[in-house]
């Protein structure tokens, strides 16, 4: 168990709705992150416009008086293609693919000796990652199983928990991060206050 507690879904819409906010103040010299009501619809806009990309090549983002500048209402119609979202995601995809790596090196497993990949939740949907993984992997990636109804499956079985109910035998999460308490320690023969005594190593 591995991944990056800080990156989710909101860090490819900020990304995205940099992109577009840096492109219309270009054009217009106007900012739409000044404003709180225009950057929720942008954010809103791109979020939608991010699922598109995961089927269509290109997608439209267009909001009506999005912005005024000397008494003129100004709009939003800009195209965006999935080759452009696709560079602008790719580091934090990286950061992704790090993590594939330390699980794997933590499970003392090579790449060849998975028995099957399969991508579960939104973003899995984006067909880079699919690409990626599959290099990284050097298997095909399944997605027969539909990403969203894991999810709720998952979703459905802890509310099942919480509520007393026996649901039989439940895969129960190992830490993904060693936890311990802060301590005084010695670093390059320093003295610091800012060490890490491990009560629970990770996994």
């Amino acid at each position: 168990s591995h991944g990056d507690t800080q990156l989710g879904g909101d860090d490819f819409d900020e990304l995205l709705m940099e992109h577009v906010c840096d492109d219309f103040q270009e054009q217009h010299g106007v900012d739409l992150r000044k404003t709180p009501t225009s950057k929720s619809r942008v954010l809103k806009a791109v979020e939608e416009a991010k699922m598109r990309l995961s089927f269509e090549p290109y997608t439209r983002i267009e909001e009506e008086f999005i912005a005024e500048k000397a008494g003129v209402p100004l709009h939003l119609d800009m195209e965006i293609q999935r080759h452009d979202y696709e560079q602008l995601i790719e580091a934090l995809l990286e950061k992704t693919l790090l993590c594939v790596d330390e699980a794997l090196t933590d499970a003392k497993l090579a790449a060849n000796q998975i028995d099957r990949v399969i991508l579960v939740g939104g973003a899995s949907r984006t067909p880079l990652v699919h690409r990626l993984l599959q290099e990284q992997l050097g298997q095909p990636i399944h997605t027969e199983v539909d990403p969203d109804l894991c999810v709720s499956m998952g979703a459905a079985i802890q509310g099942g928990l919480i509520a007393g109910l026996d649901l039989g035998p439940v895969l129960v999460d190992i830490t993904p991060h060693t936890l311990g308490i802060g301590c005084i320690g010695v670093v390059d023969g320093f003295e610091t206050p800012y060490c890490c005594a491990p009560i629970i190593e990770r996994n």
